[in-house]
């Protein structure tokens, strides 16, 4: 989405300056996948999934965070 703002903002206030070229357009959405995978991360390593039998048999599949820091109701970690 800043990459559109971004790409209309130098066609409106500079429209004779030419755009982005190929390698910056593409260095540039490496690099927003590489950071978006950085902070997904945390996700991936304390995602734990738990399942819920009801008295009824039917079965949920649950997914919570549990942080190192305790469960998720008294875990720190979690604001952060």
């Amino acid at each position: 989405m800043i990459l559109l703002y971004t790409d209309r903002y130098m066609a409106i206030m500079h429209p004779l300056k030419p755009r982005m070229s190929r390698t910056t357009t593409l260095n540039i959405t490496v690099w927003i996948w590489i950071f978006s995978v950085i902070l997904s991360f945390p996700n991936l390593l304390y995602s734990v999934t738990r399942i819920e039998t009801f008295v009824n048999g039917d079965h949920r599949v649950i997914c919570y965070m549990e942080w190192p820091d305790g469960p998720m109701t008294q875990s720190d970690d979690e604001y952060m």
